[in-house]
């Protein structure tokens, strides 16, 4: 059996563009709790060291 763990979007945010993207599609639902979640996913993957947003 292969062993499955949860999808966490914030490894696959790599670049500033994407993390504009992926906040933008969020936003599209009009979903506060949805934008915030994607918020926080682009704050972990900063913290993972996948992209830096400072200075943006």
């Amino acid at each position: 059996m292969i062993p499955l763990r949860p999808f966490d979007p914030a490894e696959h945010i790599d670049s500033i563009d994407m993390a504009r993207e992926y906040l933008a599609a969020a936003a599209e639902g009009d979903d506060s709790a949805h934008i915030e979640r994607a918020m926080d996913d682009v704050d972990r993957a900063e913290a993972l060291g996948k992209i830096r947003l400072q200075g943006v």
